[in-house]
């Protein structure tokens, strides 16, 4: 068969990227042909939060590409919709997770609907985390022609529901990425990061308010000092650094905290998963399987089995928890008693999207919201 993917592909980076290189790999290895298509420009630097938009160093997610698409480019969207029909592929592939894209590929679903060419989309989030006026009618605008759906959690197929009643959906789990190498020498991991406690937890991948870091920096203030525990946060902060390192100071944790407010590098990615004993995952919103959220959210290779009391089930259980004092109790008992080969997750529900991420007072940071609603999920995962 030939597909055609269209997505986010190097030299572009992060997790999207990731996804679509070894599923154009995949296919190709299962004797199809694929033709990727991607962005010439993603998101204008106007509009971008992070840093840098494209891979640096060495890298193992090269995949050849079609940079046809400007996402402020009207005339490159029917460009792209007119070269994919022309390659008469047996289907479309669209990667979809945020509103910003409806536009283009919008416009695109419609020259090749005219075109009878067949389409689907790969959805992560069917509405984003942070919400705003237009998401609902551009994302109907960019559901409304397609022919399938692929869902990768089941809340993405619930809101999906709401949008496109009855349409054929296929809900597949996140896969597991295998990108990052082997598990490492902890003790050289750990003095490369700069990390000294012995339980360590970790936050991971890009930073957002809606991913609840600052609920989590709130728990580590409330843990008793004679924990010898240290939270290792590495990633981008999309938009502002100074509410974090604020509360880091505020809170008087600067020593039980270690903050790589960066872009992490596919090569030192086991270093940080090395170094920990857990790693703590939020979201705002209802939470996928963590075998979904670690792929996706942390881009690391964490298969997550059933424990086998409850073998007969798809996931474990949430465990219900409030505000920052749960977290308190959850995280370092999330590390005690792992060894470093075989790690758990701890999955929580932070506040929600449209709370502030600021907090420039000790007593702000200390109070919890009332709005906060926390769930924890405490699942093992092996490194590597």
């Amino acid at each position: 068969m030939k597909f055609v993917l269209v997505g986010t592909a190097y030299p572009h980076r992060g997790g999207i990227a990731h996804y679509i290189a070894l599923l154009a790999r995949a296919l190709e290895a299962a004797g199809h042909q694929v033709l990727v298509v991607s962005f010439r420009r993603q998101y204008p630097e106007l509009l971008f939060p992070g840093k840098s938009q494209e891979e640096e160093g060495p890298v193992d997610v090269r995949v050849d590409s079609e940079r046809l698409i400007d996402t402020v480019g009207p005339w490159t969207w029917v460009t792209a919709g007119n070269r994919i029909a022309a390659w008469q592929p047996d289907l479309v592939v669209f990667k979809y997770w945020m509103p910003f894209f409806a536009p283009a590929y919008g416009s695109m679903l419609r020259v090749l609907k005219r075109k009878h060419v067949r389409t689907c989309f790969l959805l992560d989030n069917v509405l984003p985390h942070e919400r705003r006026w237009m998401d609902v009618p551009l994302t109907r605008y960019a559901l409304g022609p397609v022919d399938a759906f692929i869902a990768q959690s089941e809340a993405v197929a619930r809101d999906l529901e709401r949008f496109r009643p009855g349409t054929p959906c296929l809900r597949v789990p996140h896969p597991i990425y295998d990108l990052f190498g082997e598990k490492r020498d902890r003790e050289g991991a750990r003095q490369r990061l700069g990390v000294t406690g012995h339980e360590v937890a970790l936050f991971f991948g890009f930073i957002r308010p809606y991913k609840g870091l600052l609920d989590l920096l709130r728990a580590v203030a409330l843990m008793p000092r004679q924990r010898d525990f240290q939270l290792l946060v590495g990633g981008e902060v999309y938009g502002d650094e100074t509410p974090y390192r604020d509360a880091v100071r505020d809170l008087g944790i600067a020593d039980r905290v270690v903050l790589h407010l960066r872009y992490v590098a596919n090569e030192e990615v086991a270093d940080f998963f090395t170094a920990a004993l857990s790693a703590c995952i939020g979201d705002s919103g209802v939470l996928s399987a963590p075998r979904s959220v670690t792929a996706s959210r942390l881009a690391v290779p964490l298969p997550v089995p059933r424990p086998p009391e409850r073998a007969s089930e798809r996931f474990p259980a949430p465990l219900p928890a409030r505000c920052p004092p749960a977290l308190r109790e959850e995280v370092p008992r999330s590390c005690a008693g792992n060894s470093p080969e075989w790690p758990p997750v701890l999955s929580f529900m932070a506040r929600p999207s449209n709370a502030s991420p600021s907090c420039t007072r000790r007593k702000s940071i200390l109070r919890p919201s009332r709005s906060t609603r926390l769930t924890c999920t405490r699942t093992r995962v092996p490194i590597a």
